[in-house]
């Protein structure tokens, strides 16, 4: 994967799922609230569910929202991994 943090990337039609994973089981459990408030700083809400990130976006979405999501999507998720290996 291109981030360590990124343990699998899933989806069927425009459902989709980031699960991440940390080296301990505390940072763990709260990545998915991390890369949220993440996404949600830039405009975008993604469902955190423990260590994962969900998105379903409308059934309306654009091409260049579908591209706009997932540029977030990349930003949040290079921030979060940035601050756990500071930690």
């Amino acid at each position: 994967m291109k981030y360590d943090i990124v343990g699998d990337a899933r989806g069927e039609g425009l459902l989709g799922c980031i699960e991440c994973q940390a080296e301990d089981l505390e940072a763990e459990r709260q990545i998915g609230s991390q890369i949220d408030a993440a996404c949600e700083e830039m405009g975008l809400i993604v469902r955190p569910l423990i260590n994962m990130a969900v998105f379903s976006p409308p059934l309306i979405i654009t091409l260049e929202q579908i591209d706009e999501m997932f540029d977030i999507l990349e930003m949040a998720i290079q921030k979060v991994e940035g601050t756990l290996v500071k930690n």
